[in-house]
Order: C-alpha cells, then sequence, then structure tokens
C-alpha cells in the first residue's frame, strides 16, 4: 500500500534544501560516524551523506554535484531504501 503523503508532508520530514546538479532539492545533510570493514578490525570515519527522495535524484547519481551550506560535493554513490527514499553518499570536491 503506498503512503499518501503530500508535499508540506515530505518538506516537514526533509527540511534542509540542497542543490542537486543546479536544482533544488530537500533532504537532511548528515556528517555521520561511518565503520567501514578493514580485516579483522573495522575503520572508523566520517562522511557527509544527504537523505533524499529517490524521485528526486537520477536512479545512478554517482558523479553528480550536491551543494549544501556553500560546500560543494561530488555523490560517489546513492543507497535507494525501497521506499522512496535515498542516501547520497558524498565527498567533498
Amino acid at each position: 500500500m503506498a503512503l499518501d503523503e503530500s508535499y508540506g508532508d515530505r518538506q516537514s520530514f526533509f527540511d534542509q534544501e540542497a542543490l542537486y546538479d543546479g536544482q533544488s532539492i530537500l533532504g537532511n545533510f548528515s556528517n555521520e560516524t561511518r565503520e567501514a570493514p578493514f580485516g579483522a578490525v573495522g575503520v572508523v570515519g566520517r562522511g557527509p551523506s544527504f537523505m533524499c527522495e529517490a524521485s528526486d535524484v537520477d536512479s545512478d547519481p554517482a558523479g553528480h554535484t550536491l551543494v549544501f551550506d556553500d560546500t560543494t560535493y561530488t555523490v560517489i554513490r546513492g543507497e535507494p531504501d525501497g521506499t522512496g527514499m535515498a542516501r547520497l553518499i558524498l565527498e567533498a570536491v
């Protein structure tokens, strides 16, 4: 069953604006701690990401540009979650 949500509903959840290839999109920026496997131990690091509606970005957003808070990022990969949202994994340019 599909959720019936309005632009206002999404705007109340996604409260930050970014430019994706020059187009304004709403989402949530994060610079959270992430752990990546590396041999028997993991490597912990911080990495920027932007959660948004999957329909606002290309199905393969890798290589596209996202500008948030006056910082330009390259999208490393997109991680769709199957519910219509996608997390863009970013790298500062």
